[in-house]
């Protein structure tokens, strides 16, 4: 591959690969070796391999790699976290030149997110190719290993990326950790995100209560958060989060998650956000009764699969009424028994409940893979209006992810909700290597449409991809939840600045212009003797009707 000179290797037109459709088709498709468009990344223009992205990432995936649109139209380089079994074969020697002529040739990938991988391989390529005048902005690294191996390789590349704007390091040593920072701000003006955390075993409890008292005399407090450990500090808590809600700053500081059921009720005090039942079931049962009244609850964790019927509908009741629960963290199978489950019942009420549900966004889910409703509980996430992230953890050791990820593929292109879908590392196997592909891509395409929706500037024109995005999002309840959230506005808000900007171009001609269908307008032939009404002839109410029913993606744009 490498030996093919730029001007005598055959290209393939980018528009021709966007147009095709499942990306799980690609397997074995020669083509793929042949993708090497240009980079024409420039202020006013997004790179062309933008529309080839399910392409690259089908070659990078064997490497556990993959292309994601940024806002603005940049790409960023990050780690798939997943665990194939058995590993990937000979096929992905293709990768590793494709991922070089990638690094050597495009500037647009401007962000590097590497998962406990600087010293394998394919992270020591990142690094090592980059030429000196590389653009890279962002660089985030997890790193696992703690022999020093992959410090060192990072801290040697560091000083070539002079453009490096924020870098963001975890796990590891804190010694090392530590090394890297200075050798960041040794040779680049580097922006460092640290995270305002106090771990509560810092302080006596005395300390933090004198420490809360001073909070209000401060004008410039920005919220951290306090880490505490379950359930060892829970029995000198409740001084403090009395002093603290007398000072009225509770909205400036969090404590993370409360774990309910443990003999201490810290319910009135809204420092917590998320919500752990444990203990007997009628306590569970009492607990979510009351959850309605603490709306600033909006996370909640249960371990449902021993529960009786009682708590099923109980948990079924709240989660069909609720408005503000967003992430629900369900432990669905037993790590100790993993065949221990409740009745089918039971699993009906809650299913049927979370179909009804408009408010969870996040999806927690805790399973040995052999989960016997899996199918029941896949179907609800591929159909969801709502659910945009899903975690799938392995709570036995011995289980999988494979059953899990074939079932959500299953037509998983048709959902423009899910905006990530987190194994943690679970092993799938191979048969269902390129069901994950088709997950993964679809999640990327999702997230591309809301960076280039939320990228777009109001006064600036609309292109045909712009068009889609924003057309596309507007339609979906969800994805205008997440582009609020990255423009820090109301819901609400954030979905009317979409139709007022669509509702620029519902015209026939405006539309027809963009999906570049004529150049200016619609002007039809004088019509043949006997025919009835044409196309520019129509009328904005039938041209609406007719709108109705046509999207910009509908129209074949042309290579």
């Amino acid at each position: 591959m490498e030996s093919v000179a730029p001007e005598t290797e055959q290209q393939v037109s980018p528009s021709v690969f966007a147009e095709r459709g499942d990306a799980r088709a690609l397997v074995d498709c020669a083509e793929d070796d042949r993708y090497r468009p240009v980079c024409t990344s420039s202020k006013d223009q997004v790179c062309q391999i933008s529309n080839g992205l399910p392409y690259c990432n089908r070659l990078l995936f064997d490497i556990g790699l993959e292309l994601r649109e940024q806002r603005g139209g940049s790409l960023s380089l990050v780690t798939i976290d997943v665990n194939l079994e058995p590993l990937p074969g000979p096929e992905s020697c293709r990768a590793t030149p494709f991922l070089r002529w990638l690094l050597q040739n495009h500037v647009c990938i401007t962000a590097f997110d590497l998962w406990n991988s600087p010293s394998k391989p394919h992270g020591e390529i990142v690094l090592q190719e980059l030429p000196e005048n590389y653009r890279i902005k962002n660089l985030t690294l997890q790193i696992m290993e703690e022999d020093g191996s992959a410090h060192t390789h990072v801290a040697k590349h560091l000083p070539r990326l002079s453009s490096l704007e924020t870098l963001s390091c975890s796990g590891g040593q804190l010694g090392i950790m530590g090394g890297l920072l200075v050798v960041a701000m040794s040779h680049a003006r580097v922006l460092l995100g640290v995270s305002e955390q106090l771990p509560y075993s810092l302080w006596h409890q005395n300390n933090w209560i004198s420490f809360f008292e001073m909070l209000p005399r401060n004008k410039h407090l920005k919220k951290f958060d306090v880490t505490h450990r379950f359930p060892q500090d829970y029995r000198t808590l409740l001084p403090v989060l009395e002093a603290l809600a007398r000072t009225k700053q509770s909205a400036n500081v969090s404590f993370g998650p409360y774990v309910h059921g443990t003999g201490v009720n810290f319910f009135q005090f809204s420092v917590f956000s998320s919500i752990g039942l444990t203990g007997d079931e009628s306590v569970q049962v009492d607990a979510l009764r009351q959850l309605p009244a603490f709306e600033y609850f909006t996370s909640l964790s249960v371990d449902v699969f021993d529960g009786e019927e009682l708590l099923f509908s109980a948990l079924a009741k709240y989660i069909r009424e609720t408005s503000v629960l967003q992430k629900l963290r369900l432990t669905v199978t037993s790590p100790q028994d993993p065949e221990k489950t409740a009745t089918s019942m039971c699993w009906a009420l809650l299913f049927a409940s979370m179909a009804a549900n408009t408010s969870i966004s996040d999806l927690d889910i805790l399973t040995n893979g052999s989960f016997r409703h899996n199918d029941c509980l896949t179907r609800i996430i591929r159909y969801s209006s709502y659910i945009s992230r899903v975690s799938f953890q392995e709570n036995t050791g011995l289980g999988n992810a494979t059953k899990f990820v074939s079932l959500l593929s299953e037509a998983i292109g048709d959902n423009y909700v899910l905006l990530e879908v987190d194994l943690h590392g679970a092993k799938v196997g191979v048969d269902a290597k390129w069901c994950f592909f088709a997950i993964r891509e679809t999640t990327r395409r999702n997230c591309g449409l809301v960076e280039r929706a939320a990228a777009f500037n109001q006064t600036a024109p609309l292109d045909w991809h712009t068009a889609c995005a924003l057309e596309k999002v507007a339609g979906t309840p969800a994805l205008v939840r997440e582009l609020a959230r990255k423009a820090g506005v109301a819901a609400a808000e954030a979905a009317g600045s979409l139709r007022s900007r669509l509702e620029s171009v519902e015209g026939l001609h405006d539309f027809m212009r963009l999906a570049g269908v004529v150049r200016d307008r619609v002007a039809c032939s004088p019509p043949a003797e006997g025919c009835g009404t044409r196309l520019h002839d129509l009328s904005d109410t039938c041209w609406r009707l007719v709108r109705s029913y046509l999207s910009f993606d509908d129209v074949k744009r042309l290579a």
